[in-house]
């Protein structure tokens, strides 16, 4: 089934299916449309546009790579911009 659900700014497409054998699930991957996702989205509670674009200034295209990973590293790297309790929300 698939339905139109508008959340914040934004109209998606709702797919529902019965048992299905693989989910998966991606943020955007353009610049401008990732930062207004993530300043947007109730989910990044506190991670306004300022914030969503210093995280893609300091990460850029690595954003997603470095947000999939969590080593010290990768931790190390999100917490020059955001504060613990953000960085645990966001990955």
């Amino acid at each position: 089934m698939i339905k139109q659900v508008e959340t914040g700014n934004y109209l998606m497409q709702q797919h529902t299916y019965e048992s299905p054998v693989l989910v998966e699930c991606s943020l955007p991957e353009a610049e401008e449309h990732l930062i207004q996702f993530i300043a947007k989205e109730s989910e990044f509670k506190g991670i306004g546009e300022s914030k969503a674009r210093a995280l893609w200034a300091l990460l850029g295209k690595k954003f997603h790579s470095t947000v999939r990973k969590d080593t010290p590293e990768s931790r190390e790297r999100l917490r020059s911009i955001l504060s613990e309790r953000f960085h645990k929300c966001a990955v």
